[in-house]
């Protein structure tokens, strides 16, 4: 869970290099701050559309229910059954992947980046106070 810069630069002046280099671009900006930890990043992203799958697929099962109830067919009630079964699987699902999903993006570094670019705030805000102000706070 550690962040590396590229050799010879410093976490912040990579931060700083990031925003130059790719300013007016936030997804280039995101993929530039994120360089190396593509692959933690990635499965964050899968692991997220894994965990969402139910919410998509959850209405369209239904109305397979409440079409299969209103039809009267004979088999009405093992199609309601694995449907049933098929929603529970999917549920159940949700419970590992929002596990996955919050493991992989703690490790591609977010919290990590936040705090470097709030240090990188608070420090940037250090060097541009005036000095003609009358009460200041002193950085550390």
């Amino acid at each position: 869970m550690n962040l590396h810069a590229p050799k010879g630069i410093d976490v912040e002046n990579w931060f700083i290099e990031c925003y130059r280099k790719y300013k007016g671009h936030p997804m280039w900006i995101l993929l530039g701050l994120y360089k190396g930890n593509y692959n933690k990043f990635f499965m964050a992203v899968v692991f997220f559309f894994i965990k969402h799958c139910p919410v998509w697929v959850l209405p369209i099962i239904t109305a397979n229910i409440i079409n299969d109830i209103t039809s009267g067919a004979p088999d009405a009630y093992q199609h309601i059954f694995i449907e049933a079964i098929i929603m529970v699987v999917l549920i159940a699902l949700n419970i590992p992947t929002n596990y996955m999903y919050t493991r992989y993006k703690s490790l591609a570094t977010f919290r990590i980046i936040k705090k470097r670019s709030r240090g990188g705030c608070s420090r940037k805000s250090c060097v541009t106070w005036k000095p003609w102000k009358r009460f200041q706070r002193r950085c550390f």
